[in-house]
């Protein structure tokens, strides 16, 4: 049973009283994390350790450009580094990506059948992968989108099947 179908049964039956609206909060609180757990946005980080490091380098061209732009070429080369770096760290979270999708299309080529989020979700319980709502559709738009698969159904039903023109395993 959810949090929410607790929260309403609870709420139903038990008279308003103060324990009851104390223990309705918190399981409207427990609802939330399920909502929020379930909904997430893509992190507001590309990479661990992103925002860490622009604000180091916002900290440090704060302490070191004077007034006279006497240093805009050491600046020029915090700017530099930090691109570099910045295009390393998006190039290794881009691999694994690609890794993890190509993991899914390979186990869809083993396993066949009607593949949806609910199903690469356990796929991936399974298997030590990312069990989130949100990688899995995206994973399974994205071979969609390479024309991998086929998309069937409607949003709130949708699942995908192998498309045999694209898949050249036996």
């Amino acid at each position: 049973m959810s949090a929410r179908d607790e929260l309403i049964g609870y709420c139903l039956v038990n008279l308003p009283n103060e324990p009851a609206f104390e223990h309705a909060e918190v399981l409207a609180d427990r609802y939330r994390a399920e909502i929020l757990a379930e909904h997430t946005t893509a992190p507001a980080e590309a990479y661990p350790g992103e925002l860490a490091a622009l604000r180091g380098l916002a900290r440090t061209l704060r302490t070191t450009i004077r007034p006279d732009n006497a240093d805009i070429d050491e600046v020029r080369e915090l700017l530099h580094l930090h691109a570099t770096a910045d295009a390393a760290a998006r190039a290794r979270v881009g691999a694994g990506h690609e890794q993890r999708v190509a993991q899914l299309l390979e186990a869809i080529r083993a396993h066949r059948g009607a593949w949806t989020v609910k199903r690469v979700q356990e796929w991936r319980r399974f298997t030590g992968g990312p069990t989130q709502r949100v990688p899995a559709r995206r994973d399974l738009d994205e071979l969609y989108r390479r024309g991998h698969l086929r998309r069937h159904g409607p949003d709130d039903g949708r699942f995908y099947t192998l498309n045999p023109r694209k898949d050249h395993t036996p």
